[in-house]
């Protein structure tokens, strides 16, 4: 009875401070389905590896926490999240409360930025402005003749996938 008690509660205790700890790597599911969007400045859409999502699904729905944390970012031809810890919203609330009230100049010695780092954010404000102008002009992403040719190889890898089935 009260040693099962001490136990969930020492878990739970654990699982806050993992939250507190890694409060830079939160993600919070998407409403209705199990991806994923990570909750820093460069924000990624994602699953939880199937390695690690089982046991936390629940079982009548499937559906995985609205909160968790991750320890590693997996990129192959999907994006996972490995090694998740399920995190409840108060405590979430609780640290992105704290985080706003950083002052980022005075945590970083008065060097916010590098140099490098200004000029890739440099890079994307005027990759964002051209895409902003294209879409503003009309103009398409893809041409009539890159969308055939696209479609065209699309063919000849699923008719050499029959092929080679046969």
């Amino acid at each position: 009875g009260g040693d099962d008690e001490t136990k969930r509660g020492n878990v739970t205790a654990l699982r806050q401070a993992i939250c507190v700890g890694f409060c830079n790597r939160l993600a919070r599911r998407l409403p209705k389905h199990n991806g994923f969007r990570t909750l820093n400045d460069n924000a990624v859409l994602a699953e939880v590896h199937p390695s690690s999502a089982r046991p936390l699904a629940n079982e009548i729905t499937g559906l995985l926490p609205e909160w968790i944390v991750y320890h590693e970012l997996v990129a192959t031809t999907r994006v996972f999240l490995r090694n998740v810890c399920a995190v409840e919203a108060p405590w979430v609330g609780a640290v992105t409360e704290r985080l706003r009230e950083v002052d980022l100049k005075r945590l970083s010695g008065g060097r916010v930025a590098t140099r490098k780092a200004r000029e890739e954010e440099a890079r994307m404000e005027r990759a964002k402005e051209a895409e902003r102008r294209r879409i503003e002009s009309g103009a398409r992403k893809n041409d009539d003749k890159a969308v055939d040719d696209a479609r065209a190889r699309y063919l000849a890898r699923k008719a050499a996938a029959e092929k080679a089935k046969k």
